[in-house]
């Protein structure tokens, strides 16, 4: 669906953007090359460039008429500002992006940007030790997921409730009492997906089976299962790095996460365990 976009309201609104001028406004189609190359520097981890660019891409956006490009680009750069741990601005462009996401009826859109948000708050709630940040995430979380069932693809319910029942224990797991037993619950639904997944060939579902290995791990690391932890944290590298070819392709570093959660759990940093997604 599109929808008339007032281009004057939105750089009204982000300062930021108003010096960003480019002969490609309102030009769709050099606008997505260009999002993919933000994208790109975000997985490198440049987020000064990223943000540019994404930067550069709103304003292009700014001055055509598609709802849902727009939400894109305000979601994206709220997300490389929470990477930067910005989270004011974060908030800032998290909200837009949620509002242009209502208005334009998209579901999907609309869980998305939830789950952005509740990742923000876990964060800001890490940095503060704040307990309003973790509760504000749970039930930006919960949302997403009461949501996201309404859009009648079970496949896709499926795959998040998998992915984010796990980002929820982890929010909780402040919360010892109910920690262990939602990591119990957490890791037979993660470990019955790994069987259904851990013969297959196909380099999607081989993506999938190490995403539920590297999280089965932390959760066991969690429940001070360090020795288990350990060997399948080992064995998702080793497979990481098998498939992804590190040895002849360095520059491919889709390995780091895991590398980080190995020596994390050999050093007892549990604080540092990161979740896959």
């Amino acid at each position: 669906m599109q929808l008339f976009v007032d281009s004057s309201d939105i750089c009204k609104e982000f300062e930021d953007i108003a010096d960003y001028k480019s002969q490609h406004s309102g030009d769709e189609k050099y606008a997505s090359k260009r999002y993919t190359e933000a994208e790109e520097l975000e997985n490198k981890g440049e987020y000064e460039q990223a943000l540019e660019l994404h930067k550069e891409i709103l304003a292009i956006r700014c001055q055509g008429n598609d709802m849902t490009t727009l939400a894109d680009s305000l979601d994206s750069i709220g997300s490389v500002y929470m990477m930067k741990n910005d989270f004011s601005k974060a908030n800032q462009y998290f909200s837009k992006a949620l509002k242009y996401r209502s208005l334009d009826n998209d579901l999907i859109g609309f869980c998305t940007v939830h789950v952005n948000l509740s990742k923000m708050y876990f964060l800001r709630s890490l940095h503060t030790n704040e307990p309003r940040y973790l509760n504000n995430a749970v039930w930006a979380l919960d949302i997403a997921l009461a949501h996201i069932s309404e859009t009648r693809k079970p496949e896709l319910y499926k795959s998040w409730k998998i992915k984010y029942t796990v980002l929820r224990a982890q929010m909780l797991r402040f919360s010892s009492e109910i920690v262990i037993e939602n990591y119990r619950k957490v890791l037979s639904e993660l470990t019955a997906f790994y069987d259904t997944v851990k013969e297959s060939s196909r380099t999607e579902i081989q993506n999938q089976r190490m995403t539920a290995k590297n999280n089965i791990a932390v959760i066991l690391a969690f429940m001070g299962e360090k020795e288990k932890a350990e060997k399948l944290m080992t064995d998702c590298l080793s497979e990481k790095e098998a498939l992804y070819n590190i040895t002849t392709n360095p520059k491919n570093t889709p390995c780091s996460i895991t590398k980080n959660n190995l020596k994390a759990i050999k050093e007892n940093r549990l604080q540092d365990l990161i979740f896959e997604y």
